[in-house]
């Protein structure tokens, strides 16, 4: 079994030590947040001699260590370390405990000299709101999947085509091959049942839990900026208009989308005009949506050749990701301000400018759509096409083509 390291995570965690600060790892469910913190973290102090054993408390309280169960015991818990001399305080499944966010907003205060780790989620809460009840207190770190260069360092044998179909959460990867998609669709299940469906159904008056299903099919088989007007329509259609808001309506699929960000299940690109002049916003095209892990993405597409297609995309999102680019989209837009052609990902680095076209196979019917929108591009730009296949040979000058797994496995830090 493969031991993720995590080591960028882990020098981020130590670069914490001593801020005044409640420090939260938060993340998708079932993406390591416990084992990241009270395992890898942990022993990275101690081996390298940053702290000793005795000097860091820690605190599973899912598994009621010591029997805590409330403000009370877990005072007593705590007091028990401080007066041993701890210096950092790790805490696991810190919201099982009622009123725990005054325990620690006073902790930090009264223990200026011990930095205070925590985490937690589950049914009753997201790891966002724990964030959000810590408000300029808080200091965040957010947990992702894996990508796919981080875990062939520790699991060479891992290939990009079952990267591509399960993903990258620590437990998939782990498990047997025929065993993987069975329980990444339990995990995507919990995630769904817990954290989405049934804290979205109470505050929706138009949708119901089959519009919440569909909208997270099509987001996942989008492979363009996605338009909540557009599925508004989809969903009226047949409907009587005077029995209901078609603005509440695009509101409540907005409040969706959102809610799928707020449980780290998605998140969202900002997408501009290619050519500089369509208001997107206005239009309801200035989003494009990526899945925190391919696996997730790949069960909730609606057929295989799509799902193949944007899990592609995804990894490419996912690795920019965890380089901390915060990359944007770019659509061409019609006379009828319908999308013909995109830039998938435009972002600077290391000061220069680039513009990635990801595309899984390259044909002569995609070719314009594909390599022809880079050759649009200006020459001081780096251009990127990244594909599986490509049945038309080409090699366009000035276009650094990247096959397969070759931009994951070790970019350069992109194109050098």
């Amino acid at each position: 079994m493969a031991e993720f390291k995590r080591e960028k995570e882990v020098k981020e965690l130590e670069s914490f030590i001593g801020n005044h600060k409640v420090n939260i790892v938060a993340g998708l469910r079932r993406s390591g947040k416990t084992y990241l913190l009270t395992d890898l973290f942990v022993n990275y102090l101690i081996d390298n001699n940053l702290y000793k054993e005795n000097e860091i408390g820690v605190l599973k309280l899912s598994d009621e260590d010591r029997n805590i169960n409330s403000i009370k015991s877990l005072s007593e818990a705590v007091n028990e370390f401080v007066s041993s001399g701890i210096k950092v305080l790790v805490v696991d499944e810190a919201q099982m405990i009622d009123g725990y966010v005054n325990f620690y907003k006073n902790f930090i205060k009264d223990y200026p000299n011990i930095t205070l780790y925590i985490s937690g989620s589950n049914s009753d809460i997201l790891s966002i709101d724990i964030i959000n009840h810590f408000k300029e207190l808080a200091n965040p770190l957010y947990l992702n999947s894996l990508t796919y260069k981080e875990i062939v360092k520790d699991k060479p044998d891992y290939s990009f085509e079952e990267y591509m179909i399960y993903g990258g959460l620590p437990a998939i990867i782990n498990e047997v091959p025929e065993r993987r998609f069975s329980e990444l669709q339990k995990i995507y299940n919990e995630i769904y049942k817990f954290d989405i469906r049934d804290r979205l159904e109470k505050k929706l008056e138009y949708l119901s839990k089959k519009h919440i299903d569909e909208i997270l099919s099509l987001v996942a088989s989008s492979a363009s900026a996605f338009s909540p007007s557009q599925v508004a329509s989809r969903f009226s259609k047949g409907v009587d208009n005077t029995k209901f808001d078609s603005m509440k309506l695009i509101k409540e699929i907005e409040d969706v989308l959102e809610f799928f960000e707020l449980s780290f299940l998605t998140s969202h690109i900002e997408v501009d005009d290619f050519n500089e002049k369509a208001p997107l916003k206005n239009i309801g095209l200035n989003k494009k949506y990526y899945f925190s892990d391919n696996g997730l993405r790949y069960v909730n597409c609606d057929n295989e050749i799509r799902a193949r297609s944007n899990c592609l995309e995804n990894a490419v999102y996912l690795e920019l990701v965890s380089k901390k680019i915060k990359p944007r989209g770019k659509i061409i837009l019609n006379k009828k301000n319908e999308i013909d052609g995109e830039i998938d990902f435009n972002f600077k680095y290391s000061g220069e400018d680039y513009h990635i076209q990801v595309a899984h196979t390259i044909t002569a019917v995609n070719y314009d759509r594909e390599i022809g929108n880079l050759l649009l591009l200006s020459n001081d730009t780096i251009k990127i096409i990244i594909y599986c296949y490509d049945l038309t040979d080409s090699n366009e000058t000035g276009i650094d083509y990247f096959l397969n797994d070759s931009f994951f496995k070790g970019n350069k830090e992109m194109v050098a």
